[in-house]
């Protein structure tokens, strides 16, 4: 929910006045103030006034800017970006050596859906794993906290609640990045050398792949999706490609592995 003094002009929806917050904890329809929310957040459990019993009862207000009565009929971005490409450079070094480095990038307009953090951060089942979540829902379900650290943790709650009926809330991201794809040195043994061990030609290449990584993005890696591809079955069942359009979904999987590796070529 955005402050009032960003809100476009002309525009109905609710928005925040100065000194509320996004929750209605006391159930009266207006948004809550610090005040409203102190009052309400003494420990979780059976005997809070406002009925709050775990941090799942922290429920955030929603809005729906056009009215129309769907909450996710909002864009947040697309799966696929702008600009993808790649660029590099081969050189040769002192006749014998071979340098090779590759770059791919993504960028413009690009956003990434990412359930794995929404499932760390906000499932309360295999989920609140994360150091932050486990630090807010300590933090609400302690009695020895402080109203005003529950205020606090109620607030930070705001930057981690996801998954449905929040869906988008704090799990869509730019996924824009530059990969320093792969380095590899090559060095080509003269040939003098290599005749004298009955061969016609030896390299040596020593090669990195994933080295470097700049994003912005705070997911597992802006290159992960949670589909593969897919295909149909002889054209009877097309469900089989429909994985085929998921894409930026960076769900349980594993980043992009460093990769080494030393070869050597020869020749008869």
């Amino acid at each position: 929910m955005q402050p009032c003094s960003e809100r476009p002009a002309g525009a109905t929806y609710a928005c925040l006045q100065p000194g509320e917050t996004a929750y209605d904890l006391n159930g009266d329809g207006s948004l809550d103030t610090d005040a409203d929310m102190l009052a309400c957040l003494t420990p979780l459990g059976p005997s809070n006034p406002c009925k709050l019993t775990s941090l799942s009862s922290l429920l955030p207000q929603r809005v729906d800017e056009n009215g129309n009565g769907d909450f996710l009929d909002h864009s947040l971005g697309k799966s696929t970006p702008d600009w993808a490409g790649a660029f590099g450079l081969t050189a040769t070094i002192a006749k014998n050596f071979e340098l090779s480095s590759l770059f791919e990038y993504k960028f413009g307009n690009y956003t990434i859906t990412n359930p794995t953090y929404a499932f760390r951060n906000a499932n309360p089942v295999i989920g609140r794993n994360s150091e932050r979540a486990a630090q807010v829902e300590a933090t609400m379900l302690n009695p020895a906290s402080t109203p005003q650290q529950r205020l606090t943790a109620a607030k930070d709650w705001l930057s981690l609640e996801a998954l449905s009926p929040y869906d988008g809330l704090n799990q869509n991201e730019n996924g824009k990045f530059l990969r320093w794809r792969e380095l590899s040195l090559a060095y080509n043994v003269p040939i003098t050398a290599s005749q004298k061990l009955g061969l016609r030609y030896i390299t040596l290449k020593a090669s990195v792949r994933n080295l470097g990584l700049w994003t912005g993005y705070r997911g597992i890696d802006p290159e992960l999706n949670v589909f593969g591809r897919g295909t149909a079955d002889a054209g009877l069942d097309l469900s089989g490609i429909d994985p085929n359009f998921g894409e930026g979904i960076d769900a349980f999987g594993l980043a992009l592995p460093r990769r080494f590796t030393f070869s050597v070529r020869f020749g008869f």
